[in-house]
């Protein structure tokens, strides 16, 4: 009886801290996106309507890889035997997507440049081994042309 009070507690902390740390993360993550975007513009789209002559343009990129911790991997795979979203996984693409990004912009603004164009994401899952063992990971990699104006 002991043991699965000490297990269940053990799963309680790490579900409690988890959700903590997750939260101040992403709160950090959307405050640099915000301060960020207000520096320079980054779209999707392939043509912008001309801002000026360019004087240079190149590729820019940001790359991260996250991993699930074990409790939510313990939920998932609880969740795969009823089915529907995992939403554990869904926080943790979002995570790694916001963290690409903003290391893409990083990358852009140490050239000093004045907008990003074309910005894509490329996702993959990594570190799962032959036999479906591991923690899952997940690489998000965020690449767009930065391009620099003439003033």
């Amino acid at each position: 009886m002991i043991d699965i009070g000490v297990t269940l507690t053990l799963l309680l902390i790490g579900y409690i801290s988890g959700k903590i740390l997750e939260r101040r993360h992403f709160r950090r993550l959307i405050s640099l996106e915000a301060a960020y975007l207000r520096e320079i513009t980054v779209t999707n789209l392939r043509n912008k309507p001309l801002a000026g002559e360019v004087e240079k343009a190149f590729l820019c990129m940001g790359s991260v890889v996250v991993a699930s911790d074990y409790f939510k991997t313990f939920v998932a795979s609880l969740k795969k035997l009823i089915g529907g979203r995992i939403r554990s996984f869904e926080k943790m693409v979002e995570r790694a997507r916001r963290e690409s990004l903003i290391r893409m912009i990083e990358n852009a603004r140490e050239k000093g440049v004045d907008e990003i164009l074309n910005v894509r994401f490329e996702t993959s899952t990594t570190a799962r081994g032959a036999h479906k063992k591991g923690v899952p990971c997940v690489e998000v990699l965020a690449y767009g042309t930065a391009v620099k104006y003439k003033k």
